[in-house]
This record gives structure tokens, C-alpha cells and sequence, in this order.
């Protein structure tokens, strides 16, 4: 198991290494939250991680950690499941009547 500080913040061009099943490694750009949480981060380009993410029966992401160099967690995403995404489409405003 992983335990450590995330380094990833966007003042310094950080990123994360991600490997989708047996696909090439790509990198995203993270950062850190702004409460300055060292446990979590965020990918950018969320649309595209979340869509590689939801054909993708395992995930290696590779972070760096403080005082521990780059560190591997290996993800299952096979047993995933994605609420369903809804829209609710909005009738545009009528204009009023004039007489």
C-alpha cells in the first residue's frame, strides 16, 4: 500500500503517469486541492481520464511522493459501475404578449 504526500501542483508543470490495460503510458497534469490536502490530487483533462477510465479493466497510476520518489497504485477498474448521466433540457423563457 501507498502512504504518503502527493507532489503535484499546477505552479510547477506536475503530472502523473497513467497506463489503461495494456495501452501506452500517458501523462496527465495534476494539482493539489486549494486547502493544501496533501492526500488527494486532480487530474486534469477529467473528461478525457474519465472516458479512457470507463472502457479500462485496470489502471497504473504512477505520482510522486514526498521524501519517497514515484510511487505505482494499481486500480481494478473492471467492477466500476457509472450512474447514468442525465440532462434535463430547460424550455427557453417565452416572451410576454403584447396586445
Amino acid at each position: 500500500s501507498v502512504q504518503g504526500q502527493f507532489l503535484c501542483n499546477s505552479f510547477s508543470d506536475s503530472s502523473v503517469a497513467v497506463k489503461f490495460d495494456n495501452g501506452p503510458v500517458e501523462n496527465y497534469d495534476c494539482s493539489e486541492p486549494d486547502s493544501g490536502t496533501t492526500g488527494l490530487i486532480f487530474i486534469e483533462d477529467a473528461d478525457k481520464f474519465v472516458m479512457r477510465l470507463k472502457s479500462a479493466r485496470t489502471v497504473i497510476i504512477e505520482a510522486n511522493f514526498f521524501q519517497e520518489g514515484p510511487k505505482q497504485m494499481e486500480f481494478d477498474a473492471a467492477g466500476l459501475t457509472w450512474k447514468q448521466e442525465t440532462k434535463e433540457t430547460v424550455a427557453p423563457a417565452q416572451p410576454n404578449a403584447q396586445p
